[in-house]
């Protein structure tokens, strides 16, 4: 079972067919996503070039996921 599967219980394909079939929460979905995808597939050339571009700034190497916290003063 795929991913679309999963998530609305039921398969489906791209085809105009299958997507006239699905409701609009559904479609919406289907388009952020392809929307994202276009926007990455954009935007990689950019990515490459900034990261060659950014070698002589010497950044940190190392990402850190964390919370940060507020500071209610």
């Amino acid at each position: 079972m795929d991913l679309y599967s999963t998530r609305f219980g039921k398969v489906c394909g791209l085809s105009p067919a299958a997507l006239a079939l699905l409701d609009c929460s559904a479609l919406e979905i289907i388009n952020s996503t392809i929307d994202g995808l276009m926007l990455t597939k954009n935007s990689v050339p950019e990515l490459d070039e900034l990261v060659i571009d950014s070698d002589h700034l010497n950044l940190p190497r190392k990402i850190y996921f964390g919370r940060v916290e507020k500071n209610n003063n």
